[in-house]
């Protein structure tokens, strides 16, 4: 999952979003995600949820992209 940021702190953004899904149970299936991370590429982390209608496994990739250009920084 591509996830764009366009402004503001992408370190803090990823974390808000990765303690948001790991606060989150489907109520259909009773559980919610397990949270992975990843050491590449950077800030990106990996999620394993149960699908609500096959009752598997599936992982999803979070990883970030900047939509920003800062010449100065």
């Amino acid at each position: 999952m591509l996830i764009y940021i366009k402004t503001g702190n992408c370190p803090e953004k990823m974390a808000d979003w990765q303690k948001r899904l790991g606060e989150y149970v489907n109520k259909k299936v009773g559980s919610g995600a397990i949270i992975n991370a990843l050491n590449n590429p950077a800030l990106a982390f990996e999620s394993t949820q149960k699908h609500r209608r096959s009752g598997r496994d599936y992982q999803v990739i979070h990883m970030p992209f900047l939509l920003t250009w800062d010449p100065a920084v």
